[in-house]
């Protein structure tokens, strides 16, 4: 059977009408590259290949994202399908609405545009569509139901090089929320056990050494709490947030503990700064180390918090919800199932012989092998690191705005008292000046009256010498008319 794979792209983003998931389309191109596949995308996203100076074409993203950059070729648009005007999604004002909605409710005139388009890539193609969903998307599944196609929700996974090997999402029902793991590790939870009794070696510290490229240390931590804070624009932190934001979640965990007790780490990429005390710390895991308990809406680092066995506290939908309620050896089974069975190496992300397996739905213990192996062949070029909180870097205090006034307004009267002093400094300098000038004139006559004084004594030197000279003569001159005198007579 062929298999013909359609990537759909989210009909709004939580940015307005901007190519936000413009990487995605290109690891999908270049994954794709030597297969023929279709594209339903905003029409917008055509201006992004002429743009060079996207991030998503710097060395960085190409290779974290494990892609190269890739053009539409000319033969590749006759299979790109672009979304038209929705009333019942651009009728909503606001960005965010727009996007949630299209996200979470089942809008009729996506449904049918789904519905239209999926029926003419099959008259193209045949039957065996397979559909790729970046975000979460009811119409798309909706209209994936009612056409009997293979519908499959991809996102980057929550472990993250260069800490860990990279993993990423493979679901048949949604990402971030909405996700089939309940209902999954419900179907599995007896079978899975059983095979795990056979399979006793399997264990948190053996998936750690497996997928981590790091060394962790959780023995000092600083801080009672940790929160952990995400992108305002994130669209799991938006749809799955069940009515939490970073703000509020600030203020609660103030409810809860001394603010002086309470360390935030902030999302690299967020938009706002709240008052508390903030991580500086560049690697996250060292954030992780310093804290006894994280809280976070639904970040990603909350999963990594479950994967070195630091208690944590969701208050959002997250895919890994599931582990939080159950019983401590229960606990240590889901842990085993979720991160070597849910989650998928990154590396099979966008893999058209990985989906196509799956998709025939092969047991969960075939699955674990495909992803071990993975995970065993794929080298980093990255030492091992060893997080801990030693040295660990002060956190910066950020204030509140009225503190923020208070300083300014304490600012701008040491700014008046730094002006006077600066007028009384330069009213100094000025009689300094003058004192200086007088003092260089006065050394001038000073110069001038030994000048003088010398000419003058060199003058007495010169009379003392002629008043000599005189006398000497006078002498002369008496001696001899003495000896005239004397002859005479």
């Amino acid at each position: 059977m062929t298999h013909h794979f359609v990537f759909v792209i989210p009909p709004v983003s939580p940015v307005g009408a901007l190519p936000h998931y413009f990487w995605v389309l290109q690891k999908w191109l270049y994954e794709f590259k030597d297969e023929e596949t279709s594209v339903i995308m905003p029409s917008y996203y055509q201006d992004a290949f002429l743009d060079q100076n996207r991030w998503e074409f710097s060395e960085w993203s190409k290779d974290f994202h494990q892609y190269e950059t890739t053009s539409l070729k000319k033969d590749y648009y006759k299979n790109i399908y672009y979304y038209p005007h929705i009333h019942e999604i651009d009728n909503n004002h606001s960005i965010i609405e727009r996007f949630k909605f299209s996200v979470m409710e089942n809008c009729h005139d996506l449904y049918v545009f789904y519905r239209n388009t999926i029926n003419c890539i099959r008259k193209k193609f045949g039957d065996s569509l397979v559909l790729v969903s970046w975000v979460n998307n009811s119409s798309l599944r909706k209209a994936a139901e009612t056409e009997n196609v293979d519908l499959i929700f991809n996102e980057i996974g929550p472990l993250r090089k260069p800490y860990y090997k990279q993993t990423a999402y493979w679901d048949t029902h949604g990402v971030n929320g909405q996700t089939n793991v309940y209902s999954l590790w419900t179907c599995e939870k007896m079978a899975f056990i059983k095979w795990l009794q056979h399979h006793a070696y399997y264990s948190p510290e053996l998936i750690q050494s497996l997928i981590a490229n790091v060394s962790f240390m959780h023995s000092l931590p600083q801080y009672p709490l940790g929160v952990a804070l995400q992108i305002e624009t994130d669209s799991n932190a938006l749809i799955f947030s069940r009515g939490w934001n970073n703000l509020s979640l600030i203020e609660y965990a103030h409810t809860y503990s001394d603010l002086n007790n309470i360390l935030v780490r902030y999302h690299p990429n967020g938009k706002a700064l709240y008052c508390g005390i903030a991580d500086r710390e560049k690697k996250p895991l060292a954030f992780l180390s310093n804290i006894k308990e994280l809280w976070t809406i639904n970040s990603s680092l909350g999963i990594e918090s479950v994967f070195w066995n630091i208690p944590v506290k969701f208050f959002g939908s997250t895919p890994i919800e599931t582990f939080v309620a159950l019983d401590k050896n229960e606990k240590k089974n889901f842990y085993i199932w979720f991160f070597l069975r849910y989650l998928i190496p990154y590396n099979f992300l966008f893999s058209k012989e990985y989906y196509i397996w799956r998709l025939k739905k092969p047991h969960f213990s075939e699955i674990i092998d495909w992803h071990i192996k993975a995970y065993e062949e794929k080298n980093t070029n990255t030492p091992a690191i060893v997080i801990e909180n030693k040295n660990y870097p002060t956190p910066m205090r950020i204030q509140s705005l009225e503190a923020i006034f208070s300083d300014l307004e304490n600012y701008e009267k040491q700014k008046n008292l730094l002006q006077e002093l600066s007028c009384s400094l330069n009213a100094l300098k000025s009689q300094v000046s003058d004192r200086d000038a007088w003092i260089l004139d006065r050394d001038s006559w000073i110069q001038d009256r030994d000048k003088w004084i010398k000419e003058r004594d060199d003058l007495i030197s010169t009379l003392k010498q002629q008043i000599s000279d005189r006398d000497s003569w006078i002498k002369e001159r008496d001696e001899i008319i003495s000896t005239i005198h004397r002859t005479r007579t």
